[in-house]
């Protein structure tokens, strides 16, 4: 057995435990052999569930974290409550923690918000989960509406193992709001930032700034190559607490003096990002489906948004069945901006790039650092398999790399050639 197989392997078992706990929160496959399969695809796949949840963790004493969540109110469904003459959402939270290697039970449960649906659309609350320094967990948070049984899953890694890392830190928008950022990423680029951490060790920070990193993934058929992380461009110090601007696009690594390696990262992508509003954001996606020499005469052209037009119904003649294909596209390119973006856009990571060209997995396998991909109805006889295996990064914990195999070309030309020949590419 390989050790990818392994540690897939070995992961699985925590869904046997999950399950019974979240109510069939995993849709169980057929067992194989003295292990059940579970299947995680619905975390990648927005057509599950119409609810978003932002989740995300913070270390703020030796024995516990704070799991901050934020939720839309106008995703649930409110009742009426005739004795106070109000409408009502609820929204039920439940959580599981478990050790990274081991799959141990470390804490777990269960909170029931009832909220008037009037209230501010965005609600943030966060509560206690049980964590230890020097230790690394599994977070499994399942959201849901309580009326009518919709749910959201998120998972999570929960890392203590190193003093000051990314999830010691905590970012808040100086406003009237002290809205706090849930992702790497800033949607408001002209907002001041305040940086927290409950564990300082200097009262100065150290800010190491990249340029955009948008290198384009390798083939999928070629050698794995992975990739280097470059010197910063410039390095300047800030005062713990004191207001910050992320105003110039690139990447803010935030770190203490004493742990250089150690820290957060904060990514300007511009005010638009995750979402494609410029033509030019447009062609650029379009680099896994074109030649060379087409990409540079759409990404130089004059009329970038003639390029794009043309592009797109050159496809098919049928205008309808254009919009279909760029609705479908650019949906996938969002959805990989917002689920695999790292200190670069997602589209342009490896898993992003799986997901533009092939859609959402109909299967999913998490294992310690690993992730499995499957295509079809059928994951014992499908041909369409993807091992993604981490890359550990001081910039983040989301970084996986595609294991590149010469079985791939095949398939990744079937998949573009049905895409140029006006058809969205799908196996599920």
């Amino acid at each position: 057995m390989t050790i990818i197989k392994a540690k897939i392997l070995k992961f699985l078992l925590i869904g046997v435990i999950l399950v019974a706990f979240l109510n069939s929160c995993y849709s169980p496959m057929q067992p194989s052999g003295d292990v059940w399969n579970f299947n995680f695809s619905s975390i990648y796949n927005p057509a599950e569930t119409d609810i978003k949840a932002d989740i995300m963790v913070v270390h703020n004493t030796d024995t516990s974290s704070s799991l901050f969540f934020k939720l839309k109110k106008n995703e649930f469904v409110s009742s009426y409550d005739e004795k106070t003459n109000r409408e009502y959402i609820q929204v039920l939270v439940k959580y599981v923690l478990r050790d990274y290697e081991t799959t141990h039970l470390c804490d777990s449960g269960t909170m029931l918000y009832k909220l008037e649906s009037n209230l501010d659309s965005d609600f943030i609350y966060s509560m206690n989960i049980k964590t230890k320094e020097k230790e690394k967990y599994n977070l499994v948070v399942l959201v849901s509406d309580n009326y009518r049984k919709k749910s959201r899953r998120v998972m999570l890694e929960v890392d203590r193992t190193e003093k000051n890392s990314a999830q010691y830190f905590l970012i808040q928008k100086v406003d009237d709001k002290n809205e706090i950022l849930f992702t790497s990423y800033i949607t408001d680029t002209s907002a001041s930032y305040q940086i927290q951490n409950f564990y300082p060790s200097d009262s100065m920070l150290n800010i190491s700034f990249y340029k955009p990193i948008k290198t384009m993934p390798q083939s999928i058929f070629a050698s794995t190559v992975i990739p280097q992380i470059p010197k910063p461009d410039t390095v300047f110090q800030h005062k713990l607490n004191n207001s910050l601007k992320f105003e110039k696009q690139g990447i803010y690594f935030i770190s203490f003096p004493q742990s250089p390696e150690s820290g957060v990262c904060v990514v300007n992508h511009g005010n638009n990002y995750p979402n494609i509003t410029s033509p030019k954001t447009m062609i650029e996606p379009l680099k896994y489906l074109t030649s060379n020499k087409r990409y540079n005469d759409m990404i130089n052209a004059s009329d970038k948004k003639l390029a794009v037009d043309k592009f797109w119904l050159n496809l098919t003649s049928d205008l309808k069945r254009s919009k279909e294909l760029i609705r479908i596209y650019y949906n996938r390119v969002q959805m990989a901006n917002e689920m695999f973006g790292t200190y670069k856009q997602g589209w342009q990571t490896d898993r992003g790039m799986i997901y533009v060209v092939f859609g959402a997995p109909a299967t999913v396998y998490k294992g310690p650092d690993v992730e499995q991909w499957i295509y079809g109805d059928r994951p014992e006889i499908s041909n369409i398999n993807f091992v993604f295996q981490k890359n550990n990064n001081k910039f983040t914990n989301k970084d996986y790399i595609l294991q590149r195999e010469n079985k791939y070309q095949t398939i990744w030309a079937q998949a573009t050639e049905t895409w140029l020949k006006g058809k969205a590419f799908s196996v599920n």
